[in-house]
């Protein structure tokens, strides 16, 4: 059953959309149905069964963006709601059957069961949302105006983002259209749909807003997967430069990131100007049992009656006090200062500066390249996790309210998310240039990449470092491994190619 999208909880939900990125990556399995035993130190397995193909000749034949040339004035949002509202009233029912039959329906191949469900299912989605849709991908731009910079306390994490929510169940339909067409060998209409696909997760992570960007990630992947699917036709064109003018990356996060910063300021004003304000006592214990309220309302409902316990003003003035007091002091307040200052004030003193440095500690990798970023998040949290910064068991260790441990834990995840996506696109681009060397080469495999010399073979963008390559036996294996302290079952892929015999 789907949720609406808020703009936060953002450990729970930047969380849940990491994974979806995951899942969409690894075929679109539900974790939730895969097997219990599964085997950690094995990564994810994709098998490929291709036919030789050279590229085109018109090597540009195939794009998997529309080209500016081919774009009408205006904006694409509009269009994208009326398409939403067409699959809301025209297939309300769709979305159950589809999460019921999924699992089935996006096993490739699919029986002929599975094919003649969702020949059945797609008739409700061939009018007004394709049509709607279609129209807005070819527009120029796409701004959805939430203008969430704009919003203050408990309203940023109370804005649903429905359209972003029911934008992946246009992505599905996409999705198994593009499918049926494959099988049915519509190529140029298959690829228009993939398309389609690829332009609305560009659109849909226009907005800066993290959310946005991850769903729009998603999208991608699903795309991506349909991309390697279509290779292992034997009527498939070779699509590596199709592949390859995709823009890469395929997603800035640097906006989104960038709205991030504000966040807490926008949820707690008064944090701004904490330190220089003069309030009464009384004021001070307003606003910091309204802060309190509020970092209740932000963590789920599994935490909520203990930190409910754990957070009463009484409770939280008796135990952050005397650490706050102590930390402002050590960080250069004079002590005569901190001593005249309301108790409330200096919890929320040093809770404005605790949260301000573990944001910046975590944040400011997300503005380098991942290359030279990679692992230094990992390591900024297991710091901040180790100073009490990040500590969701003792979260008054600092003296601070724990807004940081709620609002950031999941940014590495959210940082990785574009990388797993432009990994699956590194891999799929060196499969079909194994394809079109396979084609001149009377079938044959590459003993090695280098071994292509007419088609540039991308790096691993995980590593900057040649893809993995070996060839055994009768098929090639091409490895991503893992992150650093990642299991090969929750990071890792390992595409394994065949060349179809003649």
């Amino acid at each position: 059953m789907n949720r609406p999208i808020r703009v936060v909880f953002l450990g729970f939900a930047m969380g849940c959309a990491a994974a979806s990125v995951a899942r969409a990556q690894a075929g679109g399995s539900d974790p939730a149905k895969a097997e219990a035993n599964v085997d950690e130190r094995q990564p994810t397995v994709i098998e490929w069964t291709v036919t030789p193909r050279a590229t085109p000749h018109f090597a540009l034949e195939y794009r998997l963006l529309p080209g500016m040339h081919e774009r009408s004035p205006g904006n694409a949002a509009p269009f994208h709601y009326r398409s939403i509202l067409a699959m809301k009233m025209f297939c309300a029912d769709y979305e159950k059957q589809y999460h019921e039959k999924s699992e089935r329906w996006l096993k490739w191949p699919p029986d002929a069961e599975a094919v003649a469900e969702m020949r059945e299912w797609i008739k409700a989605y061939q009018g007004q949302v394709f049509e709607q849709l279609r129209v807005a991908v070819h527009r120029e731009r796409c701004d959805w105006e939430f203008r969430i910079h704009e919003l203050t306390e408990l309203s940023p994490i109370m804005f649903v983002l429905e359209e972003i929510q029911q934008a992946r169940g246009v992505a599905r339909a996409l999705q198994i259209q593009a499918r049926l067409q494959m099988l049915d060998g519509k190529t140029d209409e298959a690829i228009e749909t993939l398309r389609m696909g690829f332009q609305l997760s560009r659109d849909v992570s226009e907005a800066p807003i993290l959310i946005n960007s991850l769903v729009g990630i998603a999208i991608a992947s699903m795309m991506v997967n349909e991309v390697q699917h279509f290779a292992e036709l034997e009527s498939s064109p070779n699509l590596y430069w199709a592949l390859a003018t995709l823009p890469h990356p395929m997603f800035e996060m640097r906006p989104a990131m960038e709205q991030e910063m504000g966040l807490v300021h926008q949820i707690f004003p008064f944090l701004k100007d904490v330190e220089t304000t003069e309030r009464t006592p009384e004021e001070w214990n307003r606003l910091l049992q309204e802060m309190i309220d509020r970092v209740i309302h932000l963590t789920d409902g599994t935490q909520q009656q203990d930190w409910k316990e754990r957070l009463g003003l009484s409770v939280v003035s008796a135990a952050a006090y005397p650490r706050a007091k102590q930390a402002l002091i050590d960080a250069g307040f004079p002590a005569d200062r901190v001593e005249a200052m309301p108790a409330a004030q200096v919890i929320a003193i040093q809770t404005a500066r605790v949260t301000r440095y573990a944001r910046d500690e975590t944040i400011k990798w997300s503005f380098l390249p991942y290359l030279e970023s990679r692992g230094a998040v990992r390591e900024s949290m297991n710091r901040l996790e180790s100073a009490g910064f990040l500590s969701r068991d003792s979260p008054l260790k600092t003296g601070a309210l724990p807004l940081a441990n709620i609002l950031f834990p999941a940014i590495e995840a959210v940082g990785f998310a574009p990388i797993r996506l432009e990994r699956a696109i590194a891999a799929t681009r060196a499969v079909e240039a194994i394809r079109a060397y396979a084609a001149s080469h009377d079938g044959n495999l590459p003993a090695t990449l280098a071994d292509i010399t007419d088609l540039p073979i991308p790096p691993d963008p995980m590593t900057g470092a040649p893809l993995v390559y070996r060839v055994e036996g009768d098929h090639a294996v091409i490895d991503l491994p893992p992150r650093a302290g990642r299991t090969p079952r929750a990071d890792g892929f390992r595409h394994i190619v065949r060349i179809r015999k003649k």
